[in-house]
């Protein structure tokens, strides 16, 4: 929820602070074996590429698939649940409300975001600044939220945009944030959220 003092700002893909930073191939705490190094787009000439592993998928994982409804952003996510028990939660703020979202994550799952046209792409940021709602402009869809941590990506999808999953809306949970402060927000992502970020940019591949 928007309070006094506090922003609303529209950007678009990539114009996160990672962007501008030199390549690295193994970011604070994502270096794992048997991983190997993927390259992300850049927003325009000039940036820096930035690179990132790619995840390490275990045998025990689940592989969850969805994405926007025009397919411009595709979703894949490696559970260690299966989709009858991923969990389920909705948020009472402002922003989650008017967007009917319902959000799932688990610090272990591996997530793969593949965007086939970054230009029709925007992220919005709002309140705390600290996370980009991701939208797709060509069908309107609301995917996922990312949050960028001391260099370290996390992100918390809309289970709304996942495939062949039946929620029973009735028995979600909603929570009640909007009092938090930012430190107990980002401490929360990064011991709840997904761990393990990539976005592959079709254009560059």
């Amino acid at each position: 929820m928007v309070g006094p003092g506090q922003q609303v700002v529209l950007q678009t893909l990539y114009r996160h602070s990672w962007v501008d930073r030199p390549a690295d191939p193994f970011l604070p705490g994502q270096c794992r074996r048997g991983s190997r190094v993927i390259a992300l787009g850049t927003a325009a000439a000039g940036n820096k590429l930035f690179q990132k592993e790619e995840p390490t998928i275990t045998d025990h994982m689940h592989r969850i698939e969805g994405g926007c409804h025009c397919g411009n952003i595709g979703l894949i996510y490696h559970s260690p649940l299966p989709s009858a028990e991923i969990p389920i939660r909705t948020c009472d703020c402002s922003f989650c409300t008017k967007q009917g979202a319902y959000y799932t994550s688990h610090p272990q799952g591996e997530l793969t975001v593949v965007i086939s046209d970054r230009e029709r792409i925007k992220n919005y940021r709002f309140a705390t600044l600290t996370t980009d709602a991701w939208f797709c402009t060509r069908c309107g869809t609301y995917v996922l939220m990312t949050s960028e941590i001391n260099h370290h990506l996390y992100a918390t999808l809309n289970v709304n945009c996942l495939n062949d999953l039946h929620i029973n809306r009735l028995t979600v949970p909603a929570l009640s944030l909007s009092d938090d402060s930012i430190e107990q927000r980002l401490s929360r992502r990064q011991k709840a959220w997904i761990g393990t970020v990539s976005i592959i940019d079709k254009a560059d591949a």
